[in-house]
């Protein structure tokens, strides 16, 4: 699979997939919010569909898992220590943490025999033991924050490459 690289508007996909999960957000009385960083930029070149499948992704489990309160999608643009431009994705949720949030989403795909949904650490923790732990508890990979352009393209596409690795029953609500 080949990453496609065209010029579009982070801010439009993360609202268009908001609106998404609107009522799903309303039926559970989750106050669903989007922040976008004030250095976001109109105009990004990358893979757009990607992107769209991480957020639906992350949003979809914190709505599934979060029984109260709000969720917070927040996207920020940065430069890494190289002087690369990258998207920084985070998604809140008031209670639960992703260690907390891979538990459930592999007890649920165990109790519902549904397939395997690929869940990636995105964390400042980068201290030794920090990528053990997330593996220990179901999370099939990590990377730590800040990234390089490169490790992120590789780890989309160790993961994203088959379509037979992306359960799309779980990764909408």
């Amino acid at each position: 699979m080949e990453l496609e690289n065209i010029e579009f508007n982070p801010a439009i996909v993360v609202q268009e997939i908001k609106d998404l999960f609107a009522v799903q957000a309303e039926q559970k009385n989750i106050d669903l919010q989007v922040e976008l960083g004030p250095s976001l930029p109109q105009q990004v070149q990358g893979d757009p569909l990607r992107l769209r499948q991480v957020i639906i992704n992350l949003l979809g489990n914190a709505l599934k898992f979060t029984e109260q309160g709000k969720v917070t999608l927040s996207l920020n643009f940065a430069m890494n220590i190289d002087g690369l431009p990258y998207l920084y994705v985070n998604v809140l949720e008031p209670v639960l943490d992703g260690y907390e949030t891979t538990k459930a989403i592999r007890l649920q795909e165990k109790q519902e025999n549904k397939g395997r949904l690929p869940i990636v650490a995105m964390t400042a923790h980068a201290m030794i033991g920090d990528r053990e732990k997330c593996l220990q508890v179901g999370m099939d990979d990590y990377i730590s924050k800040p990234m390089k352009l490169t490790q992120l393209k590789e780890i989309l596409e160790r993961w994203f490459h088959d379509k037979d690795k992306i359960n799309d029953s779980t990764s909408i609500g």
